[in-house]
């Protein structure tokens, strides 16, 4: 692929902007990242927006898969996706994916590429942000993992643990998108219902922990619950480590 450099006083940026590689294991939740990505930029013409190398590549084996039923293992796939975007001039490359980030040190290692990780991100917006207790919208597997709940404690904060039923609900919302794109009303309402239910309960903060589910935010406002999106930080930590033009 061909590198462009800035060619003209009017027509130019700065080089040591890097580009941006995107590892799509899942369609929707890939073009949600890319959306928040550009809403980060400072821009006011086409060029001062970095250049994005994206293999949305959803025959990558299912993360779900290799959790429950013991199939192939993604990392493999995932590191190599790395490499050949790295091969095509990445130095920053992310994963929007929080569950795949269960297994980071399998795909991230030895990674000649800057590579943000997503559980961080979250967490790194938490501690600016404040906040006491937090709840975690996040896939049955990566709750199993503790993940979150781990590195959420470790920064000072109580991680709110939902009942078994509420795991399951959000995992249906998470279904939902994968299947239409955006939540139908019933999922919807469902979403409301479980974060008024939350806010009752003392929950100050939520993450959403799935970044199948950033459609969700849009139509959830609520004045003192905080929402911390994990596609919005990954790619704001993306923006960041390849020295784009933040807004």
């Amino acid at each position: 692929m061909p590198k462009v450099t800035p060619y003209s006083e009017s027509v130019s940026w700065d080089e040591s902007e890097l580009v941006i590689g995107v590892v799509g294991v899942a369609p929707w939740a890939t073009l949600e990242f890319c959306k928040a990505l550009y809403s980060y930029i400072s821009a006011n013409k086409d060029w001062h927006y970095p250049r994005v190398i994206i293999d949305a590549n959803a025959k990558i084996p299912s993360r779900g898969r290799y959790f429950e039923l013991h199939e192939r293992d993604p990392s493999p796939y995932i590191k190599a996706t790395i490499l050949e975007l790295f091969n095509s001039g990445a130095g920053v490359v992310v994963v929007p994916c929080n569950t795949a980030h269960i297994l980071f040190d399998r795909w991230a290692s030895e990674s000649p590429v800057i590579i943000p990780n997503i559980i961080d991100a979250c967490c790194d917006r938490l501690s600016y942000l404040g906040g006491e207790v937090v709840a975690v919208f996040e896939s049955l597997n990566l709750r199993k993992s503790k993940l979150y709940e781990s590195r959420i404690t470790q920064r000072g904060f109580t991680y709110y643990a939902m009942a078994d039923h509420q795991a399951k609900m959000i995992a249906s919302f998470i279904e939902n998108i994968k299947q239409n794109a955006v939540p139908n009303e019933e999922c919807l309402a469902d979403f409301n219902t479980l974060v008024d239910h939350l806010e009752q309960s003392g929950v100050d903060s939520i993450v959403i922990g799935c970044t199948e589910l950033t459609p969700f935010i849009n139509s959830s406002v609520r004045n003192k619950m905080k929402f911390i999106d994990s596609n919005s930080e990954l790619a704001r930590a993306a923006v960041i480590a390849a020295n784009c033009r933040l807004k």
